[in-house]
Protein backbone atom coordinates (compact mmCIF):
# COMPACT_ATOMS: atom_id res chain seq x y z
CA UNK A 1 0.00 0.00 0.00
CA UNK A 2 3.16 2.65 0.67
CA UNK A 3 4.87 1.22 -2.50
CA UNK A 4 3.71 4.35 -4.47
CA UNK A 5 4.54 6.56 -2.10
CA UNK A 6 7.75 5.56 -1.80
CA UNK A 7 8.25 5.96 -5.80
CA UNK A 8 6.76 9.09 -5.51
CA UNK A 9 9.64 10.27 -3.08
CA UNK A 10 12.22 9.31 -4.82
CA UNK A 11 10.52 10.76 -8.53
CA UNK A 12 13.70 11.23 -10.66
CA UNK A 13 11.38 14.67 -12.01
CA UNK A 14 11.02 15.93 -8.23
CA UNK A 15 14.97 15.06 -7.80
CA UNK A 16 15.44 17.30 -10.93
CA UNK A 17 13.24 20.10 -9.88
CA UNK A 18 14.96 19.97 -7.07
CA UNK A 19 18.38 20.57 -8.30
CA UNK A 20 17.24 23.15 -10.76
CA UNK A 21 15.84 25.16 -7.80
CA UNK A 22 19.09 24.78 -6.14
CA UNK A 23 21.33 26.14 -9.12
CA UNK A 24 18.74 29.03 -9.37
CA UNK A 25 19.37 30.06 -5.98
CA UNK A 26 23.12 30.00 -6.43
CA UNK A 27 22.64 31.84 -9.77
CA UNK A 28 20.48 34.46 -8.15
CA UNK A 29 23.96 34.88 -6.05
CA UNK A 30 26.29 35.10 -8.03
CA UNK A 31 25.22 36.82 -11.47
CA UNK A 32 24.93 40.49 -10.09
CA UNK A 33 28.32 39.94 -8.75
CA UNK A 34 29.35 38.85 -12.33
CA UNK A 35 27.53 41.38 -13.77
CA UNK A 36 27.91 44.02 -11.55
CA UNK A 37 32.28 43.79 -11.71
CA UNK A 38 31.84 43.34 -16.14
CA UNK A 39 29.88 46.62 -15.54
CA UNK A 40 32.56 48.04 -13.45
CA UNK A 41 35.83 47.40 -14.80
CA UNK A 42 35.00 47.96 -18.54
CA UNK A 43 31.66 50.23 -18.07
CA UNK A 44 29.68 48.36 -20.23
CA UNK A 45 25.43 49.53 -19.60
CA UNK A 46 26.82 52.64 -17.02
CA UNK A 47 25.75 55.53 -18.82
CA UNK A 48 29.08 57.94 -18.21
CA UNK A 49 31.03 55.27 -16.91
CA UNK A 50 34.15 55.78 -15.12
CA UNK A 51 37.54 53.91 -14.75
CA UNK A 52 38.45 52.63 -11.61
CA UNK A 53 40.90 54.46 -9.59
CA UNK A 54 42.18 51.60 -7.36
CA UNK A 55 44.79 48.78 -9.18
CA UNK A 56 42.26 45.81 -10.26
CA UNK A 57 43.29 42.74 -8.53
CA UNK A 58 43.81 39.40 -10.99
CA UNK A 59 39.94 37.61 -10.94
CA UNK A 60 39.46 34.50 -9.02
CA UNK A 61 42.20 35.50 -5.88
CA UNK A 62 40.02 35.16 -2.84
CA UNK A 63 40.49 36.39 0.94
CA UNK A 64 40.10 32.39 1.97
CA UNK A 65 43.54 31.87 -0.07
CA UNK A 66 45.32 34.26 1.64
CA UNK A 67 46.61 32.05 4.43
CA UNK A 68 44.80 34.31 6.96
CA UNK A 69 42.06 34.03 9.98
CA UNK A 70 40.31 35.85 12.24
CA UNK A 71 40.84 36.74 15.64
CA UNK A 72 39.48 33.87 16.68
CA UNK A 73 41.91 31.62 14.88
CA UNK A 74 39.11 30.49 12.67
CA UNK A 75 38.98 30.50 8.64
CA UNK A 76 37.38 33.52 6.65
CA UNK A 77 34.56 31.42 4.81
CA UNK A 78 32.41 32.43 7.77
CA UNK A 79 32.38 36.23 6.44
CA UNK A 80 31.48 35.50 3.11
CA UNK A 81 27.91 34.65 1.39
CA UNK A 82 28.34 31.12 1.17
CA UNK A 83 28.34 30.77 5.01
CA UNK A 84 27.26 34.37 6.01
CA UNK A 85 23.49 35.66 4.29
CA UNK A 86 24.81 39.41 5.99
CA UNK A 87 28.13 39.33 4.41
CA UNK A 88 29.17 42.79 3.48
CA UNK A 89 32.06 44.35 1.45
CA UNK A 90 35.61 44.69 3.27
CA UNK A 91 38.33 47.27 3.13
CA UNK A 92 41.43 45.39 4.28
CA UNK A 93 45.00 46.68 5.13
CA UNK A 94 48.05 44.63 4.80
CA UNK A 95 51.56 45.22 5.85
CA UNK A 96 54.73 43.88 7.10
CA UNK A 97 55.71 46.15 10.67
CA UNK A 98 52.90 49.07 11.32
CA UNK A 99 55.18 52.06 11.01
CA UNK A 100 53.67 55.70 10.08
CA UNK A 101 52.70 54.66 6.51
CA UNK A 102 50.79 51.57 8.08
CA UNK A 103 49.29 53.75 10.43
CA UNK A 104 48.32 56.33 8.07
CA UNK A 105 46.89 53.99 5.60
CA UNK A 106 44.49 52.13 8.75
CA UNK A 107 43.27 56.04 9.46
CA UNK A 108 42.54 57.11 5.90
CA UNK A 109 40.26 53.74 5.58
CA UNK A 110 38.63 54.66 8.53
CA UNK A 111 37.87 57.86 6.70
CA UNK A 112 36.88 56.52 3.81
CA UNK A 113 34.34 53.93 6.13
CA UNK A 114 32.89 57.32 7.60
CA UNK A 115 32.18 59.35 4.57
CA UNK A 116 30.08 56.21 3.05
CA UNK A 117 28.00 57.65 5.46
CA UNK A 118 24.03 55.92 5.24
CA UNK A 119 26.07 52.93 3.31
CA UNK A 120 28.70 52.61 5.76
CA UNK A 121 26.88 49.65 7.24
CA UNK A 122 27.72 47.57 3.72
CA UNK A 123 31.58 48.05 4.36
CA UNK A 124 33.31 45.96 7.10
CA UNK A 125 37.51 46.79 7.74
CA UNK A 126 40.07 44.38 9.05
CA UNK A 127 43.67 44.87 9.34
CA UNK A 128 47.13 42.38 9.31
CA UNK A 129 50.27 42.94 9.76
CA UNK A 130 53.35 40.43 9.95
CA UNK A 131 54.30 41.66 12.85
CA UNK A 132 51.14 42.22 14.87
CA UNK A 133 53.07 42.40 18.37
CA UNK A 134 54.24 46.16 17.23
CA UNK A 135 50.46 47.18 16.66
CA UNK A 136 48.28 49.84 18.70
CA UNK A 137 44.72 50.27 17.76
CA UNK A 138 43.36 51.08 20.54
CA UNK A 139 41.93 54.45 18.38
CA UNK A 140 40.04 51.87 16.24
CA UNK A 141 37.97 49.68 18.05
CA UNK A 142 35.79 48.93 15.35
CA UNK A 143 38.44 47.19 13.09
CA UNK A 144 38.96 43.14 12.78
CA UNK A 145 42.18 41.80 13.10
CA UNK A 146 43.31 39.04 10.80
CA UNK A 147 46.08 36.75 11.84
CA UNK A 148 48.01 34.40 9.92
CA UNK A 149 47.42 30.74 9.80
CA UNK A 150 50.58 28.92 8.79
CA UNK A 151 53.76 30.81 7.10
CA UNK A 152 53.64 33.99 5.19
CA UNK A 153 50.62 35.63 4.02
CA UNK A 154 50.08 35.08 -0.13
CA UNK A 155 49.19 37.93 -1.68
CA UNK A 156 48.15 37.91 -5.35
CA UNK A 157 50.88 38.99 -8.15
CA UNK A 158 54.35 38.30 -5.98
CA UNK A 159 53.59 41.39 -3.74
CA UNK A 160 54.58 40.86 -0.12
CA UNK A 161 53.44 42.50 3.03
CA UNK A 162 56.16 44.05 3.02
CA UNK A 163 56.17 46.40 0.17
CA UNK A 164 53.19 47.52 1.64
CA UNK A 165 51.07 49.57 3.35
CA UNK A 166 48.08 48.14 0.91
CA UNK A 167 44.51 48.52 1.28
CA UNK A 168 42.31 45.95 -0.78
CA UNK A 169 38.88 45.81 -1.32
CA UNK A 170 36.97 42.80 -1.04
CA UNK A 171 33.40 41.48 -2.02
CA UNK A 172 30.87 40.34 -0.54
CA UNK A 173 31.74 36.66 -2.24
CA UNK A 174 35.31 36.72 -0.82
CA UNK A 175 36.87 38.34 -4.55
CA UNK A 176 39.98 40.35 -4.11
CA UNK A 177 38.97 43.01 -6.20
CA UNK A 178 41.03 46.38 -5.97
CA UNK A 179 44.31 47.42 -4.13
CA UNK A 180 45.31 50.45 -3.17
CA UNK A 181 48.90 51.73 -1.93
CA UNK A 182 50.42 54.83 -0.18
CA UNK A 183 49.82 56.56 -3.91
CA UNK A 184 46.05 56.75 -3.65
CA UNK A 185 44.05 59.31 -2.17
CA UNK A 186 41.22 58.43 -0.04
CA UNK A 187 39.25 59.52 -2.85
CA UNK A 188 39.96 56.78 -4.74
CA UNK A 189 38.91 54.33 -2.24
CA UNK A 190 35.78 56.18 -1.50
CA UNK A 191 34.86 56.28 -5.44
CA UNK A 192 35.78 52.93 -5.90
CA UNK A 193 33.49 51.50 -3.28
CA UNK A 194 30.53 53.92 -4.21
CA UNK A 195 30.61 52.91 -7.54
CA UNK A 196 30.67 49.06 -6.73
CA UNK A 197 27.46 49.74 -4.16
CA UNK A 198 25.67 51.33 -7.16
CA UNK A 199 26.34 48.60 -9.20
CA UNK A 200 25.89 45.91 -7.24
CA UNK A 201 23.11 44.94 -4.66
CA UNK A 202 25.29 42.59 -2.43
CA UNK A 203 26.48 43.38 0.76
Amino acid sequence: MNEPSKQQDYDPATVRSGQLKAAALFAIAIIPVLVATLMFFTGWGVPGATSNKGDLVPGGTLATDLGLVNEEGESLQGLFLDNNDNATWWLVVVADECNQACEDMVFLTRQVHISLNRQSNRLSRAFHATDMDEVDLSEHPRLSLWQRENGPVTLPEGVSPADGPYAYIIDPIGNLVMRYDSSHAGRDMLDDLKHLFKVSPLG
